[in-house]
């Protein structure tokens, strides 16, 4: 027999959604509401991405290997955050 999963309605956004089929179709728009503006929340302005960008060229610009994790992780959110 099949049941809901109780996943599907607690925890966080990503939770939930990995989740989903457990998730009674009448709450489907909740959730979906709530993931669009979960991703809307962390969506980077073009002048926050230019801002980021420019960081990433002065600390790789330093040679130092501390700036240089420092620019890499700053990439690393750029590419995860387009």
């Amino acid at each position: 027999m099949y049941t809901i999963d109780r996943a599907a309605y607690e925890g966080d956004i990503v939770s939930r959604l990995r989740n989903w089929r457990g998730l009674h179709l009448a709450h489907s728009g909740e959730l979906f509401d709530e993931a669009a503006g979960e991703i809307e929340r962390l969506r980077l302005t073009p002048a926050e991405r230019a801002g980021i960008q420019e960081s990433v060229d002065e600390f790789s610009s330093w040679g130092s290997l501390v700036a240089n994790q420092i620019a890499e992780n700053l990439r690393r959110l750029l590419e995860r955050t387009k």
